[in-house]
C-alpha cells in the first residue's frame, strides 16, 4: 500500500515527458524519414531540454517535501519519505534521457526498443526477487531506479550509435 502511494506521487514527475512524447512523434518520423539529422538532432535536444525544465522544479518540490505529499494519504505514510526520493529521481532520471524510446520507435529500431525493454524487465524481475526479501520496500525502490536507469543508459547508447542522436540535454554541449 504505502509502495502504491509513492508511485502514484512520483508519477506525477512522468507528466512532462508523456505530453511531450504525445506530440512529437510525427515531427520525429518526419525529420528521419527526410534524413535530416541535424534537424533532428535539434528537435531532440530541445524536447529533452522542455522536459527537464518541466520535470525538475516539481522533483524539486516532491524531494524536499515527501513528508507532506505522503502525509496527504494519511500520517503512517510519511515514514516513507526516503523511498519517495529514491523513485523520484529515477523519474528525473528519465526526463534526463528525453524521448529516446519515441525516437527509437519512430526510427525504425522498434525491435531493438522492445528488446531493451524485455532485456530491463529481466533485470528488474532478478532485483526484485533479490533486494525485496532482504530491504524491504527499500529494494523494491532501489530495483525501479536501476531499471530505469538501465534501460535510459543502454537506449541513450544505442540511439547515438544507431540513429547519431544524443537524447540527453548537455547544456555545456554545442550541437552541430
Amino acid at each position: 500500500g504505502i509502495y502504491n502511494v509513492v508511485i502514484r506521487i512520483s508519477k506525477l514527475l512522468a507528466i512532462p515527458l508523456t505530453a511531450i512524447n504525445a506530440i512529437q512523434a510525427p515531427r520525429i518520423a518526419k525529420l528521419f524519414s527526410s534524413n535530416d539529422v541535424p534537424g533532428l538532432r535539434k528537435y531532440i535536444r530541445s524536447s529533452t531540454q522542455l522536459t527537464l525544465g518541466l520535470t525538475i522544479p516539481g522533483a524539486a518540490i516532491v524531494m524536499l517535501f515527501p513528508e507532506f505529499f505522503l502525509g496527504m494519504f494519511g500520517s503512517e505514510f510519511a515514514s516513507a519519505s526516503t523511498i519517495l526520493i529514491i523513485v523520484a529521481s529515477g523519474y528525473v532520471i528519465n526526463a534526463m534521457a528525453g524521448s529516446v524510446g519515441l525516437l527509437l520507435q519512430m526510427t525504425g529500431h522498434e525491435r531493438s526498443f522492445l528488446s531493451i525493454t524485455l532485456a530491463t524487465l529481466g533485470v528488474s524481475i532478478a532485483l526484485n526477487f533479490i533486494l525485496i526479501p532482504t530491504m524491504g520496500i527499500k529494494g523494491a525502490a532501489i530495483t525501479t531506479v536501476v531499471s530505469r536507469v538501465l534501460f535510459n543508459v543502454v537506449a541513450v547508447v544505442y540511439a547515438a550509435v544507431k540513429v547519431k542522436v544524443i537524447t540527453i540535454f548537455l547544456p555545456w554541449k554545442v550541437q552541430g
